[in-house]
């Protein structure tokens, strides 16, 4: 395994967007909330609500799609959270109309009516404009994606084999399939051939209420062989915040 790119939003001057990114227009750095000091990369509670908004690497991933992609989300609030990675995608500037990806993102919303259970984690496939859940984990009640606070999303592919962790950055206990949080590692899992090879990964989020949502400490990393039968757990190595290690 190796870093394919490693980013902070750091070496630049707030609202400006590092080098290599292709984002939606409401995507900026600041410096109210961050992972590692100066700056987070946020989606702001006055963009549009229900649009799926994204952040590209413009590099594809050159190690024939088979990688992890993680990132640390924040949530502003305690409503309309959707936020995660994407992975395999079609182009270096995704959306979800023209382009294909896998994503991985955690929701929560306890008065969000469309959405049912109230609280998920969920691997899914978008093409052509339509989203397909792969595999879910869901709670009828809000869950723990407290405000404020960092959760690691993680999401392996791996040949046809996919896995996604979420991990709880103050203590670091993972995320359970009822939504709880408990030190025993847990992974969510799915298997789908529909996209494969080198592609494109970055980042998405979805405003559904007055409320930012804030990134930080985006990771891809090339797995070196694809693994049989499938990587059950992975964790990006932790890199404390802060340090000057990162690409």
């Amino acid at each position: 395994m190796s870093i394919l790119h490693a980013e902070n939003f750091d070496g630049v001057v707030a609202p400006a967007i590092p080098s290599g990114w292709n984002v939606d227009p409401n995507y900026a750095t600041e410096t109210a909330v961050f992972r590692s000091s100066p700056n987070g990369l946020q989606i702001p509670s006055s963009a549009a609500f229900g649009s799926d908004f994204y952040a590209t690497w413009g590099t594809a991933d050159g190690s024939a799609g088979n990688i992890t992609v993680s990132c640390y989300v924040n949530p502003g609030g305690t409503r309309g959270i959707f936020g995660g990675v994407t992975a395999r995608g079609s182009a270096s500037t995704l959306d979800s109309s023209m382009s294909s990806q896998y994503v991985c993102w955690l929701t929560s919303d306890p008065a969000w009516p469309s959405l049912t259970p109230r609280s998920q984690f969920t691997i899914g496939l978008i093409q052509s404009g339509s989203l397909t859940t792969l595999a879910s984990w869901g709670s009828s009640t809000q869950g723990n994606f407290t405000s404020g606070a960092w959760f690691q999303v993680v999401l392996t592919c791996n040949g046809s084999s996919l896995s996604a962790q979420c991990i709880r950055d103050s203590d670091g206990e993972y995320l359970q399939s009822n939504m709880g949080f408990s030190a025993t590692p847990a992974t969510l899992t799915a298997s789908d051939s529909t996209l494969s090879g080198s592609g494109y990964a970055g980042i998405i989020s979805q405003i559904n209420f007055a409320e930012t949502i804030t990134f930080d400490d985006w990771e891809l990393d090339s797995l070196a062989s694809v693994l049989w039968p499938y990587m059950r757990q992975y964790q990006v190595p932790y890199r404390p915040p802060n340090t000057q290690f990162w690409v």
